[in-house]
């Protein structure tokens, strides 16, 4: 299913359609915790940096202070994907936003379980050893960060052994896939979820650039992450949707629909690997452009985005990701829409 919105907004430019998702986001937001709202915060903060408007960067302070985790909080470990204290402090260098972040860090990497392998596993029900890869960037790139901040190096082989560690399990070595997890089909504790989900796809790729953006070239951290990263793109590439988009099942775009959060999020972070130099080519530049120009008619002139997925926890059958619906204003989506667009390819 495709939809595309005729869009009645004034100034259709990117940067304006992205400024109306997230005009509609701060005027209804919930500031309660959770992380498809930090996503959101994240959002706001991509925005502020490309149009230097201080609403935007005093709208996620004032959400943060409602909650009352400002100047510092306590890491909630609990909360896996995103880490909005520590995305403020690299967009600001405040320091105070790593205080509280910092003392619970041990705790954090102390409380997720392992399985044989040293592979984090998901907290609940540790003893079924589950793999996800949405947990998987989000602990990566906060060790990444605990490494930048102390000058520990050490964090940097965290991130990056996990990484390594997925990858043996979870790439699909005939199309450079990754599958969303493992342990999740409750009859076979062995049984990988399908490859090719959109979003599955999206965290991935963020954690390994939110993780080379901090851990220096140098090393051989960085080295591995950056094949990984390759790996994954040249898949990517491979299987863009002939609208531009990537679709719900990357791999399958003739049966799927064009999906704005993996979308959204690809576009993102492959712009910022474009631009520190980890990625190259015409052909890369063009697949970027060309899915940004896509998303942005997926905004309709009330600044409700559309074909977001929903949240999803790894299915058993591809068929499961196939026929899962759409959904409009999922904050995913809405993320993912003001991140891309405050790009400037």
């Amino acid at each position: 299913m495709s939809v595309v919105i005729e869009h009645e907004i004034q100034d259709t430019s990117i940067l304006a359609i992205a400024e109306f998702v997230a005009r509609r986001y701060m005027e209804r937001a919930d500031p309660d915790p959770g992380y498809q709202n930090d996503l959101c915060l994240q959002g706001l903060l991509c925005l502020h940096q490309r149009t230097a408007r201080p609403e935007y960067l005093d709208y996620v302070i004032q959400t943060l202070r409602h909650r009352g985790s400002l100047p510092s909080d306590s890491l909630n470990w609990q909360i896996l994907f995103t880490d909005i204290h520590s995305e403020l402090w690299r967009h600001t260098g405040d320091s105070r936003f790593m205080d509280g972040w910092l003392e619970d860090l041990e705790t954090y990497d102390r409380h997720l379980p392992r399985d044989a392998s040293g592979r984090i596993v998901f907290f609940k029900e540790p003893e079924r050893q589950r793999l996800l890869i949405d947990m998987l960037q989000g602990y990566c790139l906060r060790m990444a960060r605990a490494g930048a901040f102390t000058g520990n190096q050490a964090y940097y082989g965290y991130a990056a052994g996990q990484y390594l560690r997925y990858a043996e399990v979870l790439v699909n070595p005939d199309n450079g896939l990754w599958h969303h997890g493992r342990g999740w089909d409750t009859d076979d504790p062995e049984a990988l979820s399908p490859e090719g989900w959109c979003r599955g796809q999206a965290w991935v790729v963020r954690g390994l650039v939110e993780s080379l953006a901090v851990i220096p070239e140098t090393l051989w951290a960085h080295h591995e992450l950056h094949r990984l990263l390759i790996d994954l793109v040249t898949a990517l590439l491979r299987f863009q949707g002939r609208d531009g988009m990537w679709h719900q099942v990357v791999h399958e775009p003739n049966y799927t629909y064009p999906e704005t959060s993996g979308t959204g999020m690809i576009v993102y972070y492959l712009s910022k690997a474009w631009v520190n130099g980890w990625l190259s080519g015409p052909a890369c530049l063009d697949s970027l452009r060309r899915a940004q120009s896509a998303l942005r008619h997926f905004v309709d002139d009330r600044g409700r985005v559309y074909n977001g997925c929903p949240h999803s926890p790894p299915r058993g059958r591809p068929i499961d990701y196939i026929v899962m619906p759409p959904d409009i204003d999922d904050r995913h989506a809405v993320a993912a829409m003001m991140m891309a667009l405050s790009v400037d390819l």
